[in-house]
């Protein structure tokens, strides 16, 4: 895989997402041979990025947009990402480094609202810690999202 992509820096790690309209459904940890490749994304971890499952863990990330409907779902769109949020991190600090892995200015990302959402819609402020939402070594059951 590491032929089929160029790399930021040399002997990076690479992440298999399988990515379906917009939103990840799991990380691909197999070792076997992918039969169906068009719903796989490889993203490059940068340093600081690859979780041990310690105080770090792997979440999520989704662009979306609410739904005009009654039933005010959710439309994903753009690229979904992988953050990798340490213990005592806030949502400030996560923004920061959004930022940097994206290329995307501050005043841009202030336009936008950040939300926890499982069953319900949870808005987040900069000074919250985001490890808190998840379970430690548990299977995410919520998501975070740029809406």
């Amino acid at each position: 895989m590491e032929s089929k992509v160029t790399l930021l820096k040399e002997g990076a790690e690479l992440r298999l997402l399988h990515v379906f309209q917009s939103k990840i459904q799991r990380i691909i940890t197999t070792s076997k041979k992918l039969e169906d490749m068009s719903w796989v994304r490889v993203e490059e971890c940068l340093e600081g990025e690859v979780t041990t499952g310690g105080t770090e863990m792997a979440i999520f990330g989704h662009h979306c947009e609410l739904a005009k409907s009654r039933n005010k779902t959710l439309n994903y769109l753009g690229d979904p990402f992988v953050l990798c949020v340490h213990k005592g991190e806030t949502l400030l600090q996560i923004k920061k480094k959004f930022e940097s892995k994206h290329g995307v200015s501050g005043e841009d990302i202030s336009k936008q609202k950040f939300a926890c959402v499982s069953t319900f819609v949870r808005y987040l402020m900069d000074s919250e810690i985001l490890h808190s939402f998840w379970k430690s070594g548990a299977e995410l059951r919520s998501h975070f999202y740029i809406v």
